[in-house]
Parts: structure tokens; sequence; C-alpha cells
């Protein structure tokens, strides 16, 4: 096998081999610290080849996230022209009294479909007895580490470190 047929994920197996070998002083360890040197070298050389692909598939990523909320605005666009021009269609029709009954024009069918009834609440006059009671909540979690930061002890509240992640920067 030649030396740049290696995959990262075989060259982490053999840095890792090699960094025990070293630990448990199991050889020579000017060799094994050569051979470790040269398979960071190739390491390093996969990690820049992966991280140059990571910014074309962020970058496609990007234009496609811009280019998909260009065509929602479009969308959003050609909906509310519809719209209005529905709303004028009705109003046209209702302003000349033909709103009554369907009606043939072209290829189109035009008919009004009688509204649902819908209820209509002011909640500033809305009697208590017709409120519900609301089940009661935890408070926030940002609130509930501001506690336990300041030396609050809380029973089923903890405070817990996540994983670092990798910060990739140019």
């Amino acid at each position: 096998m030649n030396a740049t047929d290696f995959m990262l994920s075989d060259l982490t197996e053999n840095m890792v081999i090699m960094l025990d070998k070293l630990r448990n002083c199991e050889g020579d360890a000017e060799a094994l610290e050569n051979t470790l040197e040269s398979l960071t070298e190739l390491a390093d050389d996969e990690l820049e080849a992966i991280l140059a692909y990571m910014d074309e598939v962020k970058k496609e990523a990007e234009f496609l996230d811009k280019r998909a909320k260009e065509i929602t605005a479009a969308a959003k666009v050609y909906s509310t022209k519809h719209d209005n021009l529905k709303a004028f269609v009705a109003e046209h029709l209702k302003a000349t009294g033909q709103d009554a009954k369907a009606k043939r024009v072209g290829v189109y069918k035009l008919s009004f479909r009688k509204g649902v009834e819908v209820v209509k609440v002011d909640e500033s006059k809305l009697p208590a007895e017709y409120w519900l009671q609301q089940d009661p909540k935890p408070m926030g979690k940002a609130d509930l580490k501001k506690l336990l930061q300041n030396g609050k002890i809380i029973d089923g509240v903890s405070l817990h470190r996540n994983d670092s992640t990798l910060q990739i920067g140019n």
C-alpha cells in the first residue's frame, strides 16, 4: 500500500497505535516518533483536503439557503398578487350584483360560498368563569442556570457542560 493511499480513518488508527506504543515504551522510541511524525503529516494533508471540501459544502448550502429564501419571497409575491386579484374580482361581482348565483366567464365558473360562522372573543370583557387555569410550568432554563451559578441548590436541576466542539477558522 502506498503512503498516499491511506484514508484519515486508517491514519487515525495507526497514530493511536503509535501513541500507545510510545506510552507503553514498546519498541524504538525514535523510530516510533519518526513514524508518528510521518503519519501526522499525512493526516494533516488529509485534514486539509477534508476542510477544503467542507468549505465547498458550506458555500453550496449557503447558496441554496439564499436561493430558497429568494424563491420563497417570489412565491409570496405571486400568492399575494393572486389574493389581491381574487379580492378585486369578488368586489366587482358584489358591486354589480352578480354575487347571488354562480356565473360562467369563459372556462371559469364563479360562485360565492357562504361564510363559516366563527366566534370572536373580546378577552377584556370575558367573565373569569370562562378562563381556563393553566398548568404550572417550571422556570426557564436560563433563570434556573443563574440560580445554580449563584450557589442555589435545587433538587432535580444541575449544570452539565456539553462536549467541546471543533471551531474551524481561516
